[in-house]
């Protein structure tokens, strides 16, 4: 068994996002983890929050992993996967699998799929040996019901998800992803719901090519979701246009066309939410999102609020415009896992400009992890080659598919 690699959880963005690339990384490959001082650089207090433990509880299930300190609040986590049922007998193929993971809380079920969603693809669920299990052939999909917060202030919603997530995946090479349902019910911020995925994962022994995101090409259109009252989406859609037109005006060199696709939902919620996709000639998207409580009867500033927050978004999106990259701050970020894991050299071109904490972060813990070297200049690193079903299918004994069914895990 790998030696355990000990992560400390205050270094560089010091927050969940260690927990779920070494969560992710480590379920794939038998790599045994220990992070101390989880979150250590949150002013909350840090420890481990509800979306945490439940992707540590939905991958120790599925890997059959040892844990210790898998508590609320808990400051140091250790993860063992168990491999010894490498060369046990193989299992019965299993029919698609329905995954569920309930969180009783708001907790964001975006960052809950970030750290399951390199194990969903990668650990393909086709019997080895069977006849199905040949390096042409796609491993059976699974459908995860994730239930939480499907929006918020400091997370990926699930728009970004649909909008820009999915399609950039896609595009990396990666099986198809879909989105089947997202149902909302509440109209509090976090829009606490239920969202259904189709995840298909890599066809077994084969791995994913390193891939290349470069050469944006111009804008061609800007895709904009407002979704909120009915008072607050008109007065947002006015002052959209306007913004956009404006800054389009400041930047024509970036824009091969200005066409603008406007979708609203109208709800019931106080808080306004916007989300802009701006996709490119060589069909790169760029998202930029941001919601606030825009109707708040007893100052009368909700006006001033809508244009605040148009304000904003607007010029998010347009500052990674001008930035010239294929991917947007968040994107970079999410990616480094599958540079990490990537047959060959991959190359994300963020543009002009320094990567992200978070960035830096995620390429940190893969380094950790799995000696993977990142290029500061291009954002290009080599990445291991790891191959579908390496990781557990390989390892899994009678029995383990059939408790995958029966998986649903309760957060707090």
């Amino acid at each position: 068994m790998a030696s355990t690699v000990h992560l400390d959880g205050r270094t560089l963005e010091g927050g969940g996002q260690i927990v779920r690339i070494a969560l992710a990384v480590s379920a794939l490959t038998g790599i045994p983890i220990r992070i101390t001082n989880i979150r250590g650089n949150r002013s909350d207090g840090g420890g481990l929050k509800n979306q945490h433990l439940a992707a540590v509880e939905f991958l120790a299930a599925v890997c059959r992993a040892t844990v210790t300190g898998a508590e609320l609040k808990s400051e140091t986590l250790e993860f063992t996967p168990n491999m010894s049922s490498r060369d046990l007998a193989t299992h019965q193929q299993q029919p698609h699998l329905d995954l569920k993971i309930n969180q009783k809380t708001v907790g964001s079920t975006a960052l809950v799929l970030q750290a399951i969603l390199p194990f969903l693809l990668f650990s393909y669920r086709n019997t080895p040996g069977s006849p199905s299990a040949q390096p042409d052939s796609s491993g059976l999909p699974s459908t995860i019901t994730i239930t939480g917060g499907l929006n918020g202030s400091t997370c990926p919603s699930q728009d970004y998800i649909n909008e820009v997530l999915i399609p950039t995946l896609s595009r990396i090479g990666l099986p198809s992803m879909t989105t089947l349902s997202a149902h909302r019910h509440s109209n509090d911020s976090n829009e606490r719901g239920a969202v259904q995925y189709n995840i298909a994962p890599l066809a077994p022994g084969t791995t994913l090519p390193g891939f290349h995101l470069t050469d944006r090409g111009k804008i061609t259109h800007i895709k904009a979701l407002i979704r909120g009252r009915s008072s607050l989406t008109a007065h947002a859609r006015n002052s959209l246009k306007s913004h956009l037109k404006t800054l389009a005006d400041a930047s024509p060199s970036h824009f091969a066309d200005r066409a603008l696709e406007l979708e609203i939902q109208n709800t019931e919620s106080k808080h306004l939410y916007i989300l802009l996709v701006a996709t490119s000639t060589n069909d790169h998207r760029l998202g930029a999102d941001r919601q606030r409580n825009c109707l708040r009867q007893t100052d009368g500033l909700t006006d001033r609020r809508v244009a605040l927050l148009v304000e904003e978004v607007t010029t998010q999106l347009f500052a990674e415009i001008e930035h010239g990259g294929c991917v947007d701050t968040h994107m970079q970020d999410q990616l480094v896992v599958f540079q990490a894991l990537a047959k060959g050299r991959s190359v994300v071109d963020g543009g002009r400009k320094e990567p992200s904490l978070h960035t830096r972060t995620a390429r940190w813990v893969v380094r950790e992890m799995l000696g993977v070297e990142f290029d500061e200049g291009d954002g290009s690193c080599e990445g291991v080659g790891l191959v579908a079903g390496e990781g557990i299918a390989d390892r899994a004994i009678d029995g383990v598919e059939n408790e995958l069914q029966k998986i649903s895990i309760e957060g707090g």
